[in-house]
């Protein structure tokens, strides 16, 4: 083994491992990620066939829409040079995509990506145990509930990234039974438990106990559509009883509940009232300009400007990505972002393989997950689609590496 097969080892593996727990090694990995494929020649090679792929083509498109917007922009030049930022790992998919390219990197990225969630899962049980608040912990919680206990993450991102976990684990669990012995195969029935427990008890958050839920039961209809559905009439009744049991997911929908009821009658001051008020006016916004949009990083600015409001109430972004990129970058920007999804869709269902059907799991999670948040906006989610789907997209079985030392 070369120096630089142990490097890009290491590289691949925090990159994985950053995902469910730091913004700062995101960042750095993705840096390196890129370097590493600039300056080597056989990665570098991968380009030339990356570039052809219309997930690739369409993700930096839709970067180059962001640059050209950005100079009809009213807003300020932070303002835009923070969204052209956040929206990176756009431009630098055909990078990443030739970095994940061999297997080796794939595979321990994956690695990655499940130490880290076990760390965020050990974690939060043992806060929740010694009641001992860290990071995104909350020991009180909402008055309803024994506490919020995210770790690392905000609880929606905390919850999406252990489900994404529980899939990776369930589908190895469907699809290589055969070959796993009993011993990894209760141990991955474990973690699936306990990160169940976490996500639905110990954590807030309804988007990501909600995604949780249609993920379980995507995965199960993608592996059999027959064993599918008695599936989900299982994980139905399951959620029943959790709606009964949890009080994290009761205090959820009572919030829900009285938001709504507030809302009705004129009182916006709510999670669910701000983000219903955010909606109706960016809807607003957009038809003023529906075609061209306003520019680059002008939202906030535009929000502000139309409605007069200021502190709170002068959302810098609307909790919905597809309104979000309408105000900014038009229709365009949004046919982008929907072709986006569409070739990753395409190329998932293409593949045939257990990878493909984990990757349309994540891109109709995102696409979910992106009406009422910024599942593609967001640097943390945004930076950790692309990743996921440079492991998930490229040629060559991720699952299928003999399982050594598993069977």
């Amino acid at each position: 083994m070369t120096k630089k097969f142990y490097l890009y080892t290491i590289i691949s593996f925090i990159a994985g491992f950053a995902i469910p727990v730091s913004t700062a090694f995101q960042n750095i990995t993705f840096l390196f990620m890129s370097l590493v494929v600039i300056f080597d020649k056989s990665l570098r090679a991968h380009i030339k066939e990356i570039s052809k792929n219309y997930f690739v083509i369409f993700s930096v498109a839709l970067y180059v829409v962001c640059l050209i917007w950005s100079f009809k922009s009213n807003a300020s030049k932070s303002d835009v040079s923070h969204m052209l930022l956040k929206m990176r790992g756009f431009v630098l998919c055909p990078l990443i995509f030739a970095y994940f390219r061999p297997l080796n990197s794939r595979i321990w990225a994956s690695y990655g990506f499940l130490f880290g969630s076990i760390t965020t899962l050990a974690i939060s049980f043992a806060m929740f145990v010694f009641k001992y608040p860290m990071f995104s912990a909350v020991d009180s919680g909402w008055s309803c509930s024994i506490g919020d206990w995210a770790v690392f993450r905000y609880h929606t991102y905390h919850n999406y990234f252990l489900a994404v976990m529980v899939i990776g684990l369930l589908s190895i669990i469907l699809y290589y039974r055969d070959v796993l012995n009993k011993k990894i195969k209760y141990s991955f029935y474990l973690l699936i438990l306990l990160a169940a427990i976490d996500i639905l008890y110990l954590v807030q958050g309804r988007a990501g106990q909600i995604l949780f839920v249609i993920m379980l039961m995507m995965v199960f209809l993608l592996w059999s559509i027959r064993k599918g559905i008695i599936a989900c009439i299982i994980i139905s009744l399951m959620s029943l009883f959790v709606l009964q049991t949890s009080s994290a997911v009761k205090c959820g929908v009572g919030r829900l509940q009285s938001d709504v009821a507030h809302y009705d009658v004129g009182q916006s001051n709510s999670s669910i009232g701000e983000r219903l008020e955010f909606h109706a006016y960016t809807l607003k916004l957009i038809k003023e300009h529906p075609i061209l949009g306003y520019g680059t990083g002008s939202f906030h600015y535009e929000y502000q400007k139309y409605t007069g409001f200021s502190g709170v109430r002068a959302t810098r972004h609307p909790h919905n990505d597809y309104y979000w990129i309408w105000v900014e970058l038009g229709i365009t920007g949004v046919i982008m972002l929907l072709l986006i999804l569409a070739s990753g869709l395409y190329y998932a269902y293409k593949l045939k393989s257990v990878e493909g059907k984990f990757a349309i799991i994540i891109l109709l999670s995102y696409a979910i997950c992106a009406l009422q948040g910024g599942a593609f906006t967001d640097n943390i989610s945004s930076a950790a689609f692309i990743v996921i789907m440079a492991i998930l997209l490229a040629p060559g079985s991720l699952y299928q590496f003999r399982f050594n030392g598993l069977n």
